[in-house]
């Protein structure tokens, strides 16, 4: 699987920890559900995923997963109630 979108679906609870086993996933789309919790331990794994949106959900905790992303071309997560202040040293590179 290479395209997942489950934008809108009403789903509630954490983002699955099963989902950083698609790493072929070019684009995940998650905006408007109810989700919450950390993104899962691998998650910065997801080495092809191009375009990520977890806007309109409630992730907590830090970003660091996010820093491993290579290819990400669009990145949204607004509307979000992060429970930790963006650090200055959060820069996620593209090669």
């Amino acid at each position: 699987m290479n395209n997942l979108e489950l934008l809108g679906n009403h789903l509630t609870g954490e983002i699955p920890e099963d989902i950083v086993t698609l790493m072929k996933l070019w684009q995940l789309q998650l905006y408007d559900n109810n989700l919450y919790g950390k993104f899962p331990v691998g998650f910065g794994n997801l080495y092809e995923l191009m375009y990520f949106d977890a806007s309109n959900n409630n992730p907590e905790g830090d970003l660091i997963e996010l820093k491993s992303f290579k290819k990400i071309d669009s990145l949204q997560l607004f509307e979000n109630k992060f429970s930790v202040i963006f650090q200055k040293n959060l820069v996620i590179s593209r090669i």
